[in-house]
């Protein structure tokens, strides 16, 4: 709608939305353990070898873990 016709005072542009991509891929087996490794590659890169500690990171897990 455009001129008098229209109420809103701020308009709406759909382009704004354009930047958030939505990922679509197939549940693979192997997917978690890849995202695994490709994160902690990642923080070698950008960091330092030392900036990964295994005693705080946890794999990546399908599985939800309540606590009680």
């Amino acid at each position: 709608m455009t001129g008098g016709a229209c109420s809103d005072v701020v308009p709406f542009f759909g382009y704004v939305w354009v930047d958030d991509p939505v990922l679509v891929k197939p549940d693979t087996p192997p997917r978690l353990h890849c995202a695994e490794e490709a994160i902690r590659l990642a923080m070698l890169a950008v960091l330092c070898p030392r900036a990964i500690n295994e005693e705080k990171l946890s794999g990546w897990s399908t599985d939800t873990e309540v606590l009680r």
